[in-house]
């Protein structure tokens, strides 16, 4: 192994990732009770017919609540779809999608 090759290779600390996974996972369950808590509709707060995610500034999906996975599919679309129509975005921003033709399943 050459050391351009070990240093490319970065270690992955078990530990660390699970803290991290865990972090995430709470964040997401955190948005879907959230919008269970203050959905005043009954197809969001009685059929859970949503789903929430985190995407990365790349638009890859990062992480996903428990939900629907149908919904889950085009997270990179949306997020793409919002970065072209948001040109503007900040840390800290957040936005529901629903437009079943940049990303989403209906509208």
């Amino acid at each position: 192994m050459t050391v351009e090759e070990s240093n490319s290779k970065q270690d992955l600390d078990p530990v660390l990732t699970a803290v991290l996974a865990n972090r995430l996972d709470g964040i997401v369950r955190e948005m879907s009770n959230t919008m269970l808590r203050s959905a005043r509709s009954a197809v969001i707060n009685s059929a859970r017919d949503f789903s929430c995610s985190i995407v990365t500034a790349e638009n890859d999906l990062l992480a996903s609540a428990e939900g629907l996975p149908v919904h889950i599919f085009g997270s990179n679309l949306q997020a793409a779809s919002m970065c072209d129509l948001h040109t503007d975005l900040a840390e800290g921003d957040a936005y529901l999608h629903n437009d079943p033709y940049l990303g989403n399943t209906h509208p």
